[in-house]
């Protein structure tokens, strides 16, 4: 199942998809099935040079359809270098958006080049408690579903502090006071744990902007990631389909007609986004969208009469890649 170039992708956007689509054939497909090493995949996209489309810098603004194409051609061979890419952005994106230059730079370079992994837990549920003690937070408590726990160099983390403002710190992996608690059990093999702080120092100048800032940065950064969750949607959905197809019989028609259409809205909404930022209202419902075809294409595929047990792994791997990808919203 090939897809033609939208008409919102720029020249840059194809060539850049015609070099994804040589490098996922050679390096990416012949290790999707053994692919559990987050650090392994991350060096992996770091030497291709692919690590620059999800790490945001400053300046120029985050190139949203570049980061679709990407992640759609991943996702289409690996959910888990998907996971690995995307969790990069996703952990960076504030540093690029408030925190000190010098942390900044020093974190997002690393990154870049595949020298360090980083690690995010979004706020949920009892929230770890930050107190100001002079120069540092003392920081108490758990910090739940931590995307790259145990394999990172640095975590991002929310807290709330003695005022219950919304505190995001950025914290080195071997401080004092951080362990893992709990490894959570992911059916895509991710690796996500809780991660305990008990009396972790942290200097005030790990903070990531101001105290209270924590909100805005936690909802900027969903922002500019939610449709790239979409192309890889679409690009699991793509590989569940094509691996399905004689089995689906005359649903394939159908299925692909709607994938079809859920991808040009996709890259419709990223062009608007990329042009027009004041009118990226339509990014969720969009989004929305675009995951209830590549869930129903998904699980069609899932049901269908598979002979080949290739073929079968393929759709268990995008099944379970597509399921996981809540774990990043």
């Amino acid at each position: 199942m090939n897809f033609h170039f939208p008409e919102t992708l720029s020249e840059d956007h194809q060539r850049l998809a015609r070099s994804l689509a040589r490098f996922v054939a050679a390096e990416i497909e012949p290790r999707a099935t053994g692919m559990t090493d987050c650090g392994e995949a991350v060096k992996l996209l770091a030497q291709a040079d692919l690590l620059r489309y999800a790490v945001a810098l400053p300046m120029p603004p985050l190139d949203v359809r570049a980061l679709c194409v990407v992640r759609e051609a991943l996702a289409r061979s690996s959910p888990f270098a998907d996971y690995a890419f995307a969790t990069q952005g996703l952990a960076c994106y504030p540093l690029a958006l408030a925190a000190p230059d010098h942390i900044r730079d020093f974190w997002l370079s690393r990154v870049i080049a595949g020298r360090s992994v980083a690690a995010i837990s979004w706020p949920r549920g009892k929230m770890l408690e930050a107190r100001r003690e002079g120069d540092v937070y003392l920081l108490q408590g758990l910090a739940p579903f931590t995307l790259n726990a145990g394999v990172a160099d640095f975590y991002v983390v929310f807290a709330r502090d003695e005022r219950e403002a919304l505190l995001a710190l950025v914290i080195g992996a071997r401080m004092a006071g951080l362990a893992i608690a709990a490894s959570q059990q992911v059916e895509a093999g991710y690796p996500v744990a809780d991660v305990a702080f008990d009396g972790l120092r942290a200097p005030v100048e790990e903070l990531i902007g101001q105290p209270g800032d924590g909100e805005r940065l936690v909802l900027a950064t969903a922002n500019a990631f939610r449709l790239s969750h979409a192309a890889a949607a679409c690009g699991m959905a793509a590989r569940a389909l094509v691996e399905a197809r004689s089995a689906l019989e005359d649903r394939a028609g159908r299925l692909e007609a709607e994938l079809r259409a859920a991808r040009l809205l996709l890259y419709e909404t990223a062009y608007q986004h990329d042009t027009k930022p004041e009118e990226a209202a339509l990014d969720q419902p969009a989004t929305r969208f675009v995951l209830d075809v590549a869930h129903r294409v998904v699980v069609e595929a899932t049901a269908a009469d598979i002979r080949s047990l290739a073929a079968a792994h393929a759709i268990a791997r995008m099944r379970r890649g597509l399921f996981a990808l809540r774990l990043l919203m």
